[in-house]
């Protein structure tokens, strides 16, 4: 690994569909086995996930300048809030995020193996707009950060699925309002 490369572990987690990776094929590929806590090995998929360092913290910071200098130069947005939304609330929440940014059905991983499903909001008053859409993939928790126009997190609110679903089942899109969210869900921040 090189100084420019993030640093990238192999780990196995997840209670998502099977039959993607077999136990004997995640041997083969060399990758760490992380079990979470009353999982069985067959319900779990590898996956590469990047652990938030101070490099990612300063790339992150000059993303964000840019975006901000775009805006103010354009008028236009950048549209980065979601790939910055996801390491600021995977940081806030020392969570480790997948190396695959368009994986299945949840963005980020605890050290006990809950899978999390993270959208950012930028820049709108508390309860108006609303959410990314939601996967209909199997995760634990989601978590939906909102912030300023300077992208500092202002609040953090996490729902479980279990509290989710039936939100939305209701919504063609499965991507509620803000203050739909906000309802089900607990402010953690």
């Amino acid at each position: 690994m090189t100084d420019t490369e993030p640093r990238v572990q192999r780990t196995v987690t997840g209670h998502t569909p099977k039959g993607v990776w077999s136990r004997k094929a995640l041997a083969g590929a060399g990758l760490s086995v992380f079990r979470p806590a009353a999982e069985t090995m067959e319900n779990q998929l590898a996956y590469k996930v990047i652990e938030i360092d101070d490099r990612i913290r300063a790339v992150k910071d000059l993303a964000i300048a840019a975006a901000i200098e775009y805006q103010s130069v354009t008028g236009r947005k950048l549209g980065i809030t979601g790939e910055v939304g996801e390491i600021i609330v995977a940081d806030k929440m020392s969570l480790k995020l997948l190396a695959d940014p368009i994986a299945a059905g949840f963005d980020a991983v605890d050290d006990s193996g809950k899978l999390y499903q993270i959208k950012a909001c930028r820049n709108r008053r508390t309860g108006i707009g609303k959410t990314g859409r939601f996967s209909t993939h199997h995760f634990n928790l989601a978590l939906v950060g909102i912030f300023d126009a300077n992208y500092v997190l202002t609040e953090l609110w996490q729902a479980s699925i279990e509290v989710l679903e039936p939100v939305l089942a209701r919504e063609p899109r499965r991507n509620p309002s803000i203050s739909r969210f906000k309802s089900v869900a607990t402010r953690i921040f």
